[in-house]
């Protein structure tokens, strides 16, 4: 019999277990007393929560969610997605010339405080 994982064990507790690794989860609890407590503490921990949540898990999501709306909201025309781009390049040259600027003056007030 394969070895139970914790993500087996975690699987288990929110019911995504296929039903052969299910049975070989609840044997193996049935065994050790000391994991079945402390799974059972999880079980109940994880029925409070979806008992607190369900309101809200039940809510319909605003239409902004939508797989179409957010194809349409977040695509980019090619030339804002080309400055975009060009942006992130010129960010990443600056900040390469301003580290190298800080390296030539961290020697020179280096070499100015050893004379």
């Amino acid at each position: 019999m394969p070895t139970i994982t914790e993500i087996e064990i975690q699987l288990y507790i929110d019911h995504s277990l296929p039903e052969e690794r299910n049975r070989a989860v609840k044997q193996y609890l049935y065994d050790d007393l000391t994991t079945a407590q402390r799974v059972g503490a999880y079980e109940r921990h994880a029925d409070a929560l979806r008992r607190a949540l369900s309101p809200v898990a039940e809510m319909p999501l605003p239409s902004i969610f939508e797989p179409s709306a957010l194809e349409t909201g977040l695509s980019l025309s090619p030339l804002r997605r080309l400055n975009s781009i060009a942006g992130a390049i010129l960010t990443a040259v600056i900040a390469y010339i301003g580290w190298g600027w800080w390296r030539v003056l961290e020697e020179q007030i280096a070499h100015f405080l050893v004379r």
